[in-house]
């Protein structure tokens, strides 16, 4: 790991010149991939008498963050706020700014934005695409080329038919309370073994409620796919975040965090489907 300071900046709102706040990031050694874990400081130069009010973890986004340590007032003239932190996104994101405050109100300092860049997880594909043959060649060969792509527009209109957004259901009170009640229903997992299970139920709800109730196709559509697509996206982005984050990059949330995700996806079903009717 190496410790990249990409932002450093000075303090503001009635801080003394010499208090001022820097966003680091411990990096792999290579490139940062989507759902990798680095860790994220906060570090602050301020009175050593003083306190600082935590952090808004949502100043973070679009990192998913969790604490790790915070600084205690001492002697110490530089306070550390420590992150585990991943990104859930690829290309090239912005960080910040993160602006810290002291606990009595008395003043802020503000780090500059970070800038990350993330590659996806996935390997890239092997090889360049290939014409099937030479396109010069004699007559014969033409038309197998048009016979292939007869073929393909074919198959082309067979996918999009088996994808057609399907007629909505009727009914928006009594699908809202029978999936509100089914994700209610869900035990929260009591061991790390059965947290993939449990947000795997959750997502697979959310989706089944989707298909029923909006006339999506949710089950072959992306968590993007469906925050676009779908009514209330800043409520069902913090379910589907929590459900991507345990299926996807094997995060284990504290027990805390199982219920508000659940409860996130019974006020989403419900609240959507609110909003559609």
């Amino acid at each position: 790991m190496r410790w990249c300071p990409f932002a450093l900046c000075a303090a503001l709102l009635g801080w003394l010149p010499a208090q001022h706040a820097e966003l680091r990031a411990a990096l792999p050694a290579t490139e940062l991939h989507w759902g990798e874990a680095f860790e994220l400081q906060v570090v602050v130069r301020w009175p050593a008498a003083t306190e600082l009010a935590p952090i808004d973890a949502r100043q973070f986004a679009p990192l998913q963050v969790e604490l790790l340590s915070a600084p205690v007032v001492g002697t110490a003239s530089e306070a550390v706020f420590r992150y585990r932190a991943r990104a859930l996104a690829v290309g090239d994101l912005v960080v910040g700014p993160v602006v810290v405050r002291s606990a009595a109100g008395a003043g802020t300092a503000s780090c500059a934005p970070l800038p990350l860049r993330v590659r996806s997880a996935l390997p890239d594909p092997a090889g360049a695409l290939e014409w099937p043959g030479d396109v010069r060649e004699p007559a014969m060969a033409g038309r197998s080329l048009l016979f292939a792509g007869i073929a393909l527009l074919v198959g082309l209109a067979g996918v999009w038919w088996w994808r057609r957004p399907a007629a909505a259901q009727p009914g928006a009170v009594v699908v809202a309370d029978d999936f509100g009640a089914a994700l209610a229903a869900l035990s929260l997992p009591a061991d790390a073994a059965a947290t993939a299970a449990f947000y795997r139920d959750v997502k697979a709800l959310l989706r089944a409620h989707a298909s029923r109730r909006h006339g999506l196709r949710a089950d072959v559509a992306t968590s993007e796919e469906l925050l676009r697509a779908l009514p209330e996206r800043e409520l069902l982005a913090r379910c589907l975040l929590a459900c991507d984050g345990v299926l996807f990059a094997a995060m284990q949330p504290a027990a805390a965090a199982h219920a508000a995700a659940r409860q996130a996806a019974i006020d989403w079903v419900r609240t959507a489907s609110a909003v559609a009717s």
